[in-house]
């Protein structure tokens, strides 16, 4: 899940019939962007992500602010931990 002003993108796990959260939704990444969609591989290693070019997005500090970190961006994070599949 994902929200677009608050520039924050979450992991959520839902019961078998999707109607409820099975545990709370655990924050991913919290930037200063407008995150418009997200994508995971196949093998679950790598999260893409797409960013708005402009708007207004929640600041670390609080309030507005129209300056994002990765405008009009595909992103790619990948998990290369301890229980990492590559």
């Amino acid at each position: 899940m994902m929200t677009l002003k608050a520039g924050r993108i979450f992991h959520i796990n839902l019961n078998d019939n999707g109607t409820a959260l099975e545990s709370d939704p655990v924050e991913l990444f919290h930037s200063e962007n407008r995150y418009r969609d997200v994508a995971f591989s196949p093998d679950g290693s790598a999260i893409y992500e797409i960013t708005d070019s402009f708007g207004p997005v929640q600041a670390f500090g609080g309030g507005a602010t129209t300056d994002l970190w990765n405008p009009g961006s595909l992103l790619m994070f990948k998990y290369e931990g301890e229980n990492s599949t590559r």
